[in-house]
């Protein structure tokens, strides 16, 4: 395959491992063997996690040295669990990866539990293993000590944290091998839940058993041997002859067993020993039935050293449980690492002495795998796959190296693999195109600097983890002493600390002008971005270095799992075979007619696809002859035309996308060459036509249909929809603007003279592309934007914490998650894989449905998905989401409704009020049956009401408008919205009673007037008012403002035109019941006043008295002891009873009449609790004496003659 470029037919998608809540860890530590102290238990938060300061501590803490995937027998979920040895061999990390659940309400296995040994575990030393009728599994580790551990794991203890509580030695067991006196374990197996197997240095294989009903802390040894008792007894010996391989502190013989592997009835043992043997041994009576070399040759004695295996080495054997031929039971496949490889097909068989005998099927074929480039790889695990529905069998291999790894496949037929064998056939898995995007580069054209485009690449999600970008910050300030003070920073979120760390690092210097040089400084700030970059790169480039291969029979699935990550291998779709295998001349057809999704693209497209993958690397080509500079303009063009609505033609926006990225002057001669020897390979610039670029078009899953129901998504399945969607949306966006460019450059540049290109329609496809590359961007964003994800509670969630006696933590604390799967992916289903749709296939059509979630045909509505995801934004409150995503929203008036809803959360009250005004006219039509919304159109945003008022026309939409205004207390906006709407309900007068309506709305009105001192208009709406209820209580509400915020006068001049009664009588309720007449709003003075303005003198006189006896009561001192208020008052009160007719110069008052008690209990007096009523007439003549009197009383005072209590009035001092 070195030759020629391979052939992709599946894609990889990378995951990483970071827990899904922030409480997720479940830490349990062991006590040595022989402890009598139980183990602990606790819940790991985040901050106390410490991050790894270097890379060797990075490596201890998130790199395993060992892991792979367990799939149970047992089919009940969780049945996926990821192990991993960590932290030098101490550390075993068990989680759930499965991507669905049961159809029934299932908890999420989301718990990931840690189990930390007193000693380091062997190497190969973890194996897990299950049956059918149990719902638990076992763990069996080999620690370095020699201790067996045996740990019984129930699928509650990876979904609720109170079931790992208390004494966890009751599901945990220790028990050391007597055997492990005199030998040493090489390689733990298990055959079953209750019989392992364990090579041992000297060739041997210990067998371990137990009953059904044991727990692990004993097992039955017995041996398997083929060396006899000398063997036995040679092993005893301290010495070790030159026939031995050292690997770690042990010395193995030659004969060690490595690679093992059970037969399908589970009486054989097949092992590959490190002397390059393949054995089969028979147990049933312990014995060896076959002996051969792994590449069936005769080998002398001395050649022997040549082929010795690496004790690394674990897997290098398979048994496939099919029956090709009659007399063949089953089949075994075996590798052999020594030269550049080679495969072998064995037939097991039985000879006539019913013994077993291995049958080499294709002795006269090099079965040697083809290397997926020139450079040095080395196969490091293989996986074969068949299923009784096929008669075709399926081989995947992983190639490593150093860091990189690439997974290929072959698929064939036993009976002729001679000639399926063939570089041709072999197919890659190719890597993410996600992960080659380009670098931020400063630029002119954006308003984004550097640090803002460098956070938002380094924090896109699942790009990098928390622990790599903690660690790399530790390294880079370190090695760049990027702070000096680093406790400061304690508890600061990473963003906000690496953007300190950078900043630090840089000086603000002048030019030899003098000035400040801003453009060095933000050059210099981008070069410290790419040193951090760099080092995170390297970290990640060791999280990513494979670790094994592993494959699920039951869903089909391969994953290949790395030092810190997962990688599902899925088909690619339609899309990527186009595009990976754009440079492959060949292109494969036979495997396009009968392979997954290339068998599903072959039949859909109309055109040749070398032509149409011809295209697409013409295309590229093109884009990548371009500088930074032209590259990233026209990037910039290409989003703002996306964005825009523009009323140009379409021939005048593709000169204006010409002009502005300026391909005048950037495109070379060489680069035009190179674009032309591109089309040649199709027929050159005379063979494009629109069709060509319509079939690349077509393949994209713009729109597809509805995807059948399956199985409910986990969280794991929820992350990996996410990612494989970030990399289908990423790969879409590449190619269509690739084609723009490339159609917007031949359109201009190309002399239609000399080439005519008649089929070539430039102005309909780019349209078209420029659609879709708009939905492209929206989709960009949500796959990138995250925000806190707390889920409510349903019922059944309720349900199930109460049965448990608990509330999860987990969802208290919440997670972060892509809006795009908080709105969209967690709602889907993963469907179930069938005999002609295997997982690998479904994974890829599931990432092709989220585009059918978001764009969701909506018919001729006015509103759209685009808009329901900013419905959501705003109903969650996450402002800065909506603010950004604003952008996206289609020219449409509720579009523009929405858009004043955002200004109004960032109050920008007139920017808000403008988007209103200009949607009202178009949201007009939502009042029409057709189309009108329902709450699951906006979300929730809406409410019952303010659907109503949508749907009512002008009138109810302004109405709404002056309820959101009210919400935000903003009332000078609400106070011109209700003018607006009370103009159309005079309108409906004619058509309609709008009585209610307008009460409502005048009520509203005159609120909003009132908060914001507009009385004028606050007592227009009271006197438009119908409803005297309403109208009452406008008036009191009016009368308590003014006169509490002083502006008794502006009410006083108000008209009030057949409304002062009413003022009146509130004026009177408020002084009657104002507790202190010498603290609170001054009633008493607005009423006189009041009736002053009015002409109602003996009113006017009626409230001044009584207001004269208030002060008495209150007893208050006065500077001026002539001119106190009581006297001002009487005297005022004598004036106006002077200008009336003598014979109506009286009033009819009320005067409070106390006891004794009372007398000294002033206070009570005051408040009327013991005072009695008692009306009577006074005259102008009565109030002259009291006034008199008041004086006597004043000048006794002066003159020190006070009077005794209960005495004379004469009895004076």
């Amino acid at each position: 395959m070195a030759d020629q470029a391979p052939f992709y037919l599946f894609k990889e998608l990378r995951l990483n491992l970071e827990p899904a809540y922030p409480d997720s860890i479940i830490t349990v530590r062991l006590p040595p063997i022989g402890q009598p102290s139980r183990a602990s238990q606790r819940r790991v938060k985040p901050s106390e996690l410490s991050p790894a300061e270097d890379e060797g501590a990075f490596a201890k803490k998130c790199l395993a040295t060992s892991s792979s995937i367990y799939f149970r027998r047992n089919k009940k979920y969780p049945r996926s669990f990821l192990w991993r040895v960590l932290d030098e061999g101490k550390t075993l990390s068990i989680q759930s990866v499965d991507l669905s659940k049961s159809t029934k309400p299932t908890v999420d296995a989301s718990l990931i539990l840690r189990l930390v040994f007193p000693n380091a575990i062997r190497p190969a030393g973890v194996v897990l293993s299950d049956s059918k009728e149990h719902e638990y599994f076992n763990v069996f580790a080999l620690t370095s000590s020699n201790d067996l551990y045996t740990f019984t794991l129930r699928p509650e203890f990876f979904t609720r944290a109170s079931a790992i509580d208390g004494d966890v030695s009751f599901w945990y067991k220790t028990f050391l091998p007597s055997s492990f006196s005199f030998r040493y374990p090489h390689r733990l197996a298990a055959l079953s839940p209750r019989e392992l197997l364990i090579s041992l240095h000297d060739g041997g294989l210990l067998r371990l058993s137990r009953k059904q009903e044991d727990d692990g802390s004993f097992w039955a040894e017995s041996f398997l041997n083929d060396g006899g008792w000398g063997s036995s007894f040679r092993s005893l010996l301290p010495w070790q002859g030159s026939n031995t391989i050292r690997y770690g502190n042990i010395r193995l013989e030659q004969t060690t067993p490595t690679s093992l592997a059970l037969s399908p009835d589970k009486s054989y043992l097949f092992t590959i020993s490190l002397n390059h043997t393949l054995k089969a041994w028979n147990l049933v009576n312990g014995r060896i039935d076959v002996s051969k070399d792994l590449l069936n040759e005769e080998r002398q004695p001395q050649d022997t050293s040549k082929f010795l295996l690496d004790p690394s080495e674990t897997d290098l054997i398979a048994v496939i449980n099919r029956q090709m031929r009659p007399d063949d039971l089953f089949y075994v496949l075996t590798y052999s690492p020594i030269g550049a490889g080679q495969f072998k097909f064995w037939a097991a068989i039985k000879d006539t002495n019913g013994q077993l005998e291995l049958e080499d099927i294709c002795p006269d074929t090099v079965l040697e795998p083809p290397t997926p480039s020139t450079e040095i790889w080395t196969l490091a695990q293989f996986k074969v796959a068949s299923t009784p529905q096929t008669e075709r069998i399926s081989l995947w291999i992983l190639w490593k190296n150093n860091t990189s790894y690439c997974v290929q496949n072959l698929e064939f037929d036993l009976r002729t693999i001679p000639i399926e064998w063939n570089d041709e056939f072999w197919v890659t898995a190719a890597t993410e195109t996600i992960r080659d995007q380009l670098l931020p580069e400063p630029s002119e054209f954006e308003s984004k600097d550097s640090t803002d485009k460098w956070v938002e690449y380094l924090f896109y999600p699942e790009r990098f983890t928390k622990a790599t970008l903690e660690t790399s910050l530790s390294i880079y300030e370190h090695s760049f002493r990027a702070l000096k003070d680093r406790a400061s920073f304690k508890g600061k979120a990473l963003e906000e600390r690496l953007c300190s760390s950078i900043a630090a690092t840089v000086a603000l210097n002048r030019d030899s002008d003098g000035n400040v040089d801003f453009e060095q400084y933000r050059s210099d700030v981008d070069s410290q971005w790419r040193r951090f970059y760099r080092i995170a790169a390297e970290l990640d480039k060791q999280r990513g270095e494979a670790v094994s291969l592993v494959f699920d029979k039951y869903s089909d699935l391969p994953f290949v799992v790395a030092t810190d990550g997962v990688t599902l291998i899925r088909d690619c779709s339609g899309t990527e075979l186009l595009y990976h295998n754009r440079t492959n001349q060949s292109y494969h057809e036979d495997i396009l007619q009968f392979r997954g999704s290339g068998k599903l693209l072959h039949n859909k497209l109309k055109k040749d696809p070398k032509d149409i993958a011809g295209l697409v690397n013409a295309a590229c080509i093109f884009r990548e002859t371009f500088s930074n500079r032209l590259l990233h303009t026209c990037l910039a063009t290409a989003e703002f035309e996306a964005l825009r609505e523009s009323s140009y033609s379409v021939p005048d926006r593709i000169q204006s996308f010409y002009d502005r990225c300026g391909f005048d002057g950037q495109v070379s001669d060489d680069d035009y060459s190179r674009l032309i020897t591109a089309l040649d390979v199709f027929g050159g610039l005379k063979a494009l036509d629109t069709n060509l670029f319509v079939a690349v078009i077509d393949s994209i899953p713009y729109q597809v249909r509805k995807p059948r129901e399956g199985l409910p998504l986990t969280t794991f399945g929820g992350k990996t929809l996410v990612v494989g969607a970030q990399e289908l949306i990423n790969l879409h966006s590449i190619i269509l603007f690739d084609l723009l460019i490339l159609i917007v450059f031949l359109e201009i540049e190309v002399d239609r003279e000399e080439e005519p290109m008649e089929w070539f329609d430039a102005g309909s496809l780019y349209f078209k592309i420029i659609g879709m590359l708009r939905d492209h961007d929206v989709l960009k964003w949500l796959a990138r934007s995250s925000r806190l994800q707390v889920p409510t509670p349903t019922g059944e969630d309720l349900e199930t914490s109460l049965k448990h006696l608990e509330v999860s933590k987990l969802r208290q604390d919440g997670r972060r998650a892509t809006v795009l799967q908080d709105l969209f992916v967690d709602y889907m289903d993963l469907p179930v894989a069938r005999t002609d749709q295997t997982q690998p296939y479904l994974l890829t059509a599931s990432l092709r449905n989220t585009f059918y979630r978001v764009f969701e045909p909506e018919g001729q509505k006015s509103y759209s998905s685009v808009t329901l995801i900013l419905c959501n934004l705003l109903k969650t409150q996450n402002t800065g989401l909506a603010s950004e995503f604003v952008r996206y929203l289609p020219n449409t008036p509720w579009a523009t409704y929405l858009r004043g809803r955002v200004h109004l959360c960032k109050r920008e009250y007139s920017m808000a009020a403008a988007c209103f005004k200009k949607s009202a006219y178009g949201l007009h039509s939502l009042s029409l049956d057709k189309d009108k919304m329902t709450d699951e159109d906006t979300d929730g945003l809406l409410d019952l009401v303010g659907l109503r008022d949508l749907h009512d026309g002008p009138l109810g939409f302004y109405r709404h408008i002056v309820g959101l205004f009210e919400g935000e207390r903003t009332y000078s906006y609400a106070v011109d919205f209700a003018k607006v709407a009370i103009q159309f309900a005079v309108l409906a007068r004619a058509d309609e009673p709008t009585g209610n309506v307008m009460d409502d709305i005048l009520n509203r009105l005159f609120y909003s007037s009132l908060q914001t001192s507009r009385f004028d208009e606050a007592y227009s709406a009271i006197s438009q008012m119908g409803d005297n209820t309403l109208k009452k209580r406008a008036i009191r509400d009016l009368v308590a403002f003014m006169c509490e915020r002083g502006d008794s006068e502006e009410l006083i001049s108000l008209p009030f035109i057949g409304l002062q009664d009413e003022v009146d009588e509130q004026l009177v309720f408020h002084c009657q019941n104002t507790l202190s007449i010498n603290s609170g709003p001054p009633f008493h003075k607005v009423l006189f006043a009041w009736r002053m303005k009015r002409c109602d003198f003996r009113g006017a006189a009626s409230i001044l008295y009584e207001r004269l006896q208030r002060l008495q009561a209150a007893s208050t001192a006065s500077k001026d002891s002539q001119n106190t208020p009581v006297t001002q008052g009487y005297l005022t009160l004598i004036d106006i009873l002077s200008s009336v007719d003598p014979a109506q110069a009286w009033i009819l008052t009320s005067t409070r009449v106390v006891d004794e008690a009372a007398i000294a209990k002033r206070a009570k007096t005051i408040s009327g609790n013991t005072a009695t009523l008692k009306r009577k007439v006074v005259t102008i003549d009565d109030i002259r004496k009291e006034y008199q009197k008041e004086l006597d009383r004043i000048a006794k005072i002066e003159s020190n003659q006070f009077s005794f209590i209960g005495g004379m009035e004469e009895d004076v001092l």
